[in-house]
């Protein structure tokens, strides 16, 4: 589970074009994943980098969007995809959305395969009910997950699979 503050990453990218926050989510991502560090060396007392290496990549990635709790007044746009590296990049598979920044009342949404073609899959955990929304085409399925006013609070993006 990687942890991100949406009101800090705002101010950083503010004046950044979607793209521009997509690479620069993305290498923060990168960076959370490889846990880079600068401490100060105890044998030489010089400053040193400690950082991670990342052998094998997990098939799922869960972010978790820390604003909606605390009454950020900023949210995060997440991007439909996050490209890691040169050859691993994530494409989202799914979010869950608080309806209210309590946190009582969300809603789940999820691509789903389906021989051949796509849907969305979206549960309300107070209604129960569950509404099925048929895509023939991924990217749009991917837009409908990201565009919307609701607050996010988990999304998950799956490697390589577009």
């Amino acid at each position: 589970m990687i942890h991100v503050k949406p009101a800090d990453l705002n101010r950083r990218f503010q004046g950044y074009d979607e793209q521009e926050k997509t690479k620069e989510l993305s290498k923060c991502i990168l960076d959370k994943l490889k846990s880079i560090k600068l401490k100060k060396c105890s044998a030489c007392n010089s400053l040193a980098t400690r950082e991670n290496e990342i052998i094998s990549w997990p098939k799922y990635m869960f972010i978790r969007d820390e604003s909606a709790p605390t009454g950020a007044k900023e949210m995060l746009t997440f991007p439909t995809s996050l490209e890691l590296s040169d050859d691993k990049t994530y494409y989202i598979q799914g979010r869950v959305n608080s309806l209210a920044r309590t946190g009582h009342h969300f809603t789940s949404v999820g691509i789903i395969p389906n021989n051949g073609s796509l849907f969305l899959a979206e549960i309300d955990n107070l209604s129960g009910a569950m509404n099925i929304i048929k895509s023939e085409d991924r990217l749009q399925a991917e837009m409908m997950l990201v565009q919307n006013n609701l607050y996010p609070v988990f999304l998950c993006y799956r490697l390589g699979l577009k």
